[in-house]
């Protein structure tokens, strides 16, 4: 697995633990992890970290906007500027297959 796969995964899910927000529902107890967030945005950027933690490129371009509610605090430029450059960085990984 490429250690830039490895790394881009763990910054995706730092910035989820921090930026996503979580369903009132999930219960970590019984739910799968991928479960957590309120939005599909978050569910994506879960699948894509995913992917990336088992050396793979995603299979599409992300589809996660800042503007979606289920990120927060929604005001936060750095925060927006992290996740749109996570969004472009997955990106690239797009068609790349297994990583060498």
């Amino acid at each position: 697995m490429s250690e830039d796969y490895r790394e881009l995964s763990d910054e995706i899910f730092r910035f989820l633990e921090k930026h996503a927000k979580s369903s009132a529902s999930f219960d970590p107890e019984y739910d799968d992890p991928s479960e957590r967030y309120n939005s599909p945005d978050g569910c994506e950027l879960h699948s894509a970290a995913m992917m990336l933690r088992d050396g793979k490129g995603f299979h599409r371009h992300p589809w996660s906007d800042w503007g979606s509610g289920g990120y927060g605090d929604y005001s936060d430029d750095e925060a927006r500027a992290w996740h749109d450059d996570l969004v472009r960085r997955i990106a690239l990984t797009v068609g790349s297959g297994p990583s060498p």
